[in-house]
């Protein structure tokens, strides 16, 4: 990935270099079946109908890798259904092959599905989010990001989808404020977390309750401005 010294601080690439290197071991991960990166918001259902949303890493016809804030064990059953695409898909019942700690507040998950899943379509929805131009390339990264906004506003719980030295892309199930700074919080499958400030640019509406949002980082001078003048205290508090 290039350096944009023009647009990047040396703080925002050692940021991007820890989280690749957090990523490849993922990619070394050992499965029966080829998989495809679908990086998308997944509704899970528990039998005691509680649930979450969480988001998946990638799809197999009879499998799924998922990022989670709550807590599944082996042999346990639910229902997943993913949403923020352009038509609604069924629920499928899955149970949970494997989990292990993604941080101290997310787990990443294997899942075998009951029945086949349409891979090439929900690939396919997976590219349609990534159909606007851009003139730098970008990374698939998935990972938990904590947007921290000014004035006591809400924290709103995204996922990462790509991302770039120049910027990022998130989505989650709140609306962030276009043309506003807030403190982005990057979660490591380490347990580690990373902070930096980025202006959300634009931000689209996906399915019914999701979001779509770009994100621009400053430049270093205005990151530490910025952090001085609005986010000196947020960080304080170690919940996600």
């Amino acid at each position: 990935m290039a350096t944009l010294t023009q647009y990047a601080s040396p703080e925002v690439e050692r940021i991007l270099n820890e989280i690749r290197v957090g990523e490849s071991r993922f990619n070394d991960e050992l499965r029966r079946s080829n998989r495809e990166d679908a990086v998308l918001p997944v509704q899970v259902r528990s039998e005691d109908a509680t649930g979450c949303w969480a988001f998946s890493k990638n799809v197999s016809e009879h499998g799924i890798c998922l990022i989670t804030p709550q807590t599944f064990q082996a042999s346990d059953s639910t229902e997943l259904q993913f949403c923020g695409l352009r038509y609604e898909l069924d629920m499928m019942r899955a149970t949970c092959s494997w989990s292990r700690p993604f941080c101290n507040s997310y787990r990443i998950s294997g899942w075998q599905l009951d029945s086949e899943i349409d891979v090439p379509q929900i690939v396919q929805e997976d590219l349609w989010l990534d159909l606007e131009q851009r003139s730098i390339k970008r990374e698939r990264v998935a990972i938990p990001v904590v947007v921290h906004q000014k004035n006591g506003q809400p924290k709103i719980h995204c996922f990462s989808r790509n991302v770039c030295t120049s910027g990022i892309c998130l989505i989650g199930n709140e609306e962030p404020k276009p043309s506003d700074f807030s403190l982005l919080e990057l979660v490591r499958s380490n347990g580690e977390r990373s902070q930096v400030v980025a202006e959300c640019r634009w931000a689209n509406c996906i399915g019914q309750s999701f979001w779509i949002s770009g994100w621009k980082f400053p430049r270093l001078a205005r990151i530490q401005n910025f952090q001085k003048r609005y986010f000196q205290d947020v960080l304080q508090s170690d919940d996600a």
